[in-house]
C-alpha cells in the first residue's frame, strides 16, 4: 500500500514538471494508459515547436532531462558560436543550444541508425543545425555498435579490437580535428559529450592536440559502466588551468587561457 502511494506520488510530481513544458493533452499522448508504443508529437512551450517523442523509450527521460531538470543550462557566461553535440541522441540537447544559441552552429553527432533519424526530424528546419551519423573518437576508423542495456540513450561503440560479442553493426568515427575541418574553425566553444564510455579512449588518446582548441566542456562521465573515464579526462585537464561546475549528471568544465 506504502509503495504503491509513493508511486502515486512521484506519478503526480512528475506530470505536473511535465505540465511546465507542455500541453495538459500533449501529456496524455505521452503516457497512454493502454501502453502503446509509436511516435507522440508534442509541442515543447520552452523552444517554441513541435518535437516526436517515441513512447515507451528512454526519449521521455531525456526531454525532461534536458527541459525540466535544464541539466544544459550553462554555469558560465558565455555566447558561443560553435557547439559540437556529441551523443545527441534523438536531438534534446540540441534543440535547447538552437533555441539558446540561435547564432551559433551546430553540430550534433549520433551513431545510432533510428536515434539518428530521430534527430534529424526533431532538427528539421533548423538551418543551424547540421546532423552527423557517426560516434566521436581519437582517430579515424570503423566502429562496433552495441546497446549493453536495450535502451534508446545507452548505445555503445568500440573498436575492432574490443568488439562486442553482439555487434549492431558499424558506424564510421569522427574525430576532433575532422569536426574541425568540417566547420573551418580552430575552435570549439561548446563541446557536449554523452558518449556512453568512450571518453575513456578520446582523453586518453593525444587529447593534447585538441584540448586548447576548446573553451568549455560539458560532460557525462560514465565510470559505472567503464571505469577509468574520470581518471582519463581529469588526466588530460592536468597540465590547464581551469573552472568546474556540476549540474545534474553533467560536469561543466570551462578552460582557463595560460
Amino acid at each position: 500500500m506504502m509503495s504503491s502511494l509513493f508511486t502515486k506520488m512521484r506519478q503526480f510530481r512528475r506530470a505536473r514538471s511535465l505540465r511546465r513544458i507542455m500541453s495538459p493533452l500533449d501529456l496524455l499522448k505521452l503516457e497512454r494508459s493502454d501502453g502503446a508504443r509509436g511516435v507522440a508529437r508534442i509541442y515543447l512551450r520552452p523552444i517554441g515547436r513541435e518535437v516526436l517523442i517515441r513512447r515507451g523509450t528512454t526519449d521521455l527521460k531525456c526531454l525532461e532531462k534536458v527541459f525540466v531538470a535544464n541539466e544544459y543550462c550553462l554555469p558560465f557566461e558565455m555566447s558561443p558560436r560553435v557547439v559540437v553535440d556529441a551523443g545527441a541522441n534523438v536531438g534534446m540537447a540540441t534543440l535547447f543550444f538552437a533555441a539558446q544559441f540561435p547564432d551559433a552552429r551546430i553540430l550534433a553527432i549520433e551513431p545510432e541508425g533510428s536515434n539518428f533519424d530521430m534527430l534529424k526530424q526533431n532538427c528539421q528546419g533548423l538551418s543551424n543545425v547540421t546532423a552527423v551519423q557517426a560516434a566521436l573518437w581519437p582517430e579515424e576508423r570503423q566502429l562496433h555498435l552495441s546497446d549493453p542495456f536495450s535502451q534508446e540513450w545507452a548505445y555503445q561503440v568500440s573498436s575492432s579490437e574490443s568488439a562486442p560479442s553482439i555487434s549492431l553493426g558499424k558506424v564510421p568515427a569522427i574525430t576532433i580535428g575532422q569536426i574541425l575541418r568540417r566547420l573551418n574553425t580552430n575552435r570549439i566553444d561548446l563541446l557536449k559529450l554523452d558518449i556512453e564510455g568512450s571518453e575513456l579512449e578520446l582523453f586518453s588518446n593525444n587529447a593534447y592536440q585538441w584540448l586548447d582548441q576548446v573553451q568549455v566542456i560539458a560532460i557525462e562521465l560514465h565510470d559505472w559502466l567503464r571505469p577509468g573515464c574520470a581518471h582519463a579526462f581529469y588526466s588530460a585537464l592536468v597540465s590547464r588551468r581551469f573552472v568546474q561546475e556540476i549540474r545534474g549528471e553533467n560536469i561543466f568544465v570551462k578552460i582557463l587561457e595560460s
